[in-house]
C-alpha cells in the first residue's frame, strides 16, 4: 500500500480493518473511500468519525446514517441491472446483485434523502470486471448519468 500511496493511488476499502490499514500505511483520510456490504450501521458511524468517504448501498442503512447524521456527506452505490463483466461469477450490477441501491428505488431513495435533508456527494456503480462489451459499459454509464442529474451538488461520479 505504500507503494500505492506513493503512486498517487486512493484506496477503495470494503472493511473498517481495510480502512485502519490504509491510514496505517500513510493514507488521508479524504484518499479513501468506505464501500462495504452488508455492515453494520455502526461500523459505518465508526469509519465515518475517521473522516473517510462513506459510500452506502442500501435504503435502510442510508436513511438510519442520514436520519442520525444529515450533515456527514455520502456516496450512494446503485445498481444499474446491468448484466456485465467476463462472466457470471464477476458480474455485480445485474438484477439478482446484493450490491448497490436498484435503479426502481431511486424514488424511494430520492424521498430519504429529502426528508433526511443528508448530503449526498458522489454517485458509485460497480457493474463488474473484464468488461469486453462496449455497448453493455455504455448503458450502465447512460444509466449512471441519469441518476446523477437527480442530485444537484455531486462532488464526483
Amino acid at each position: 500500500m505504500k507503494v500505492l500511496k506513493e503512486l498517487g493511488s486512493g484506496l477503495d476499502t470494503v472493511s473498517i480493518e481495510e480502512v485502519q490499514l490504509g491510514l496505517h500505511a500513510g493514507f488521508e483520510p479524504h484518499e479513501i473511500i468506505f464501500t462495504p456490504n452488508g455492515v453494520s450501521l455502526q461500523e459505518i458511524e465508526q469509519v465515518a468519525k475517521l473522516g473517510v468517504q462513506i459510500n452506502i448501498d442500501n435504503l435502510s442503512i442510508l436513511e438510519q446514517f442520514g436520519t442520525k447524521h444529515p450533515h456527514i456527506p455520502v456516496c450512494i452505490r446503485i445498481n444499474p441491472h446491468v448484466m456485465a463483466g467476463g462472466n457470471s461469477n464477476i458480474s455485480v450490477g445485474h438484477i439478482d446483485s446484493k450490491f448497490g441501491i436498484s435503479i426502481h428505488q431511486i424514488p424511494l431513495l430520492i424521498r430519504i434523502v429529502k426528508n433526511t435533508k443528508m448530503i449526498i456527494n458522489g454517485i458509485h456503480m460497480h457493474t463488474g470486471s473484464d468488461i469486453l462489451d462496449i455497448d453493455v459499459f455504455m448503458r450502465a454509464s447512460e444509466i449512471l448519468f441519469d441518476v446523477a442529474i437527480q442530485f444537484k451538488g455531486l462532488e464526483f461520479i
